[in-house]
């Protein structure tokens, strides 16, 4: 005698699935159990078939199982679909948006030489960079090096610093921009930064560069608060201390870190 109905294994080829994927819709109860053989085995009808062959066509446009399941239990199943596949392009719309984005920044990250400290958001720069820019930069007459300070900003704005952190880190900023003397000694600081950008690593002019910010009154004054501040600085404050310094490694030329970091040394000797 023929059979009439169809085992799992023949379900499941038909509609390009795995048995194992049809007993977890048995068990979620996505799909009716079956009438059994006097073998045991499941025998699947039309119905089973029709109702599998949806679930992967709907699982094909990317709604969930529990979504799936919504729209089979619904009173109108037509306008729970209809319902379920306008939120869903919605979904999509915004899902392509963001890839559009992405594919954007890829393509921007790409044609600047595939350098790691580069990856930042430099069209979407954190509070911290305009805070910077508005009580700095419009008074600084060397804006062109403002780019250095800028890159660091970028990316130390995509990092979750605590409140703390921002706070002092603004108040710094503030310190600075009202003072004179520190505009002064800022001012100094960048435009050697600019100078002995090319330098060998070793050129003495390095040394001498960061000595005369030093014992400018500017610099003065930096080395008493920077002594001062070390004394009180909580675990983040240094934690973006020398993040910034790890960045500088990566950024500035060798003759640059030598300056930044012996002028660093000379601040708080």
């Amino acid at each position: 005698m023929s059979r009439h109905r169809l085992r799992i294994s023949e379900l499941a080829s038909l509609v390009g699935v795995t048995a194992k994927t049809i007993r977890h819709y048995h068990k979620i109860g996505l799909l009716d159990e079956p009438e059994r053989s006097e073998s045991s085995y499941r025998l699947y009808n039309a119905t089973h078939l029709v109702r599998l062959n949806r679930i992967v066509r709907l699982k094909a446009l990317g709604f969930s199982l529990s979504q799936i399941q919504d729209i089979f239990s619904a009173d109108n199943r037509d306008e729970a679909l209809r319902t379920a596949l306008d939120q869903r392009y919605d979904e999509l719309r915004a899902l392509i948006d963001d890839l559009t984005a992405q594919l954007d920044k890829v393509s921007h990250y790409r044609a600047d030489h595939y350098r790691l400290h580069n990856i930042e958001l430099p069209d979407n720069p954190g509070k911290n960079y305009h805070y910077v820019k508005e009580r700095m930069v419009e008074s600084d007459d060397m804006p062109e090096a403002f780019i250095y300070d800028s890159a660091f900003m970028a990316e130390l704005d995509s990092i979750n610093w605590p409140l703390s952190v921002h706070k002092a880190f603004q108040e710094r900023v503030n310190r600075s921009a009202d003072d004179p003397d520190l505009q002064a000694y800022r001012r100094k600081l960048l435009q050697e930064l600019v100078r002995i950008r090319d330098l060998p690593e070793d050129d003495p002019e390095i040394v001498s560069a960061a000595w005369g910010v030093i014992q400018t009154e500017g610099g003065r004054k930096m080395s008493a608060i920077g002594k001062e501040r070390m004394k009180s600085m909580e675990i983040y404050e240094r934690l973006l201390e020398d993040t910034v310094e790890l960045l500088a490694a990566e950024r500035y030329t060798p003759a640059q870190y030598r300056f930044v970091i012996t002028l660093k040394e000379m601040l708080l000797r």
